[in-house]
């Protein structure tokens, strides 16, 4: 029975790094469309205004590849440890205990990523008007 729960525990993980992997994905799309775009208006911005626009969104672009980089090696290698491990139904806890710090590791990263993108919007908006 217990050993039914931790699959299930392995199975909710890898749906929540897909769907966290996905969506870094898109918000690092938005991101680049975001910088390959000319934002400069016919005045003369503060330079300081037009840095923090590339750094904000530098810095989301960076942080998003950190977070499907996790997602995708969580994907790949948590299962796998779960199913060829040495320790039986321990193999299966050891991989939902060590995907499940990782999920919080990748939380944190997605957060901070969806965080620096509104900063980068505002810097755009900013730019823009």
């Amino acid at each position: 029975m217990t050993l039914k729960i931790r699959l299930k525990e392995l199975d909710q993980l890898k749906n929540c790094f897909n769907w966290m992997g996905s969506s870094s994905a898109l918000l690092s799309g938005f991101t680049y469309g975001a910088i390959s775009v000319p934002t400069y208006n016919q005045l003369d911005n503060l330079w300081i205004i037009r840095f923090g626009f590339l750094a904000a969104t530098t810095a989301t672009m960076g942080i998003g590849l950190i977070s499907i980089l996790i997602c995708s090696f969580c994907n790949i290698f948590g299962p796998g440890l779960a199913l060829r491990g040495d320790k039986g139904s321990g193999s299966v806890d050891f991989a939902v205990k060590t995907m499940t710090k990782e999920f919080n590791v990748c939380i944190q990263f997605y957060i901070l990523q969806l965080t620096t993108f509104f900063v980068s919007l505002f810097f755009k908006t900013v730019l823009l008007y």
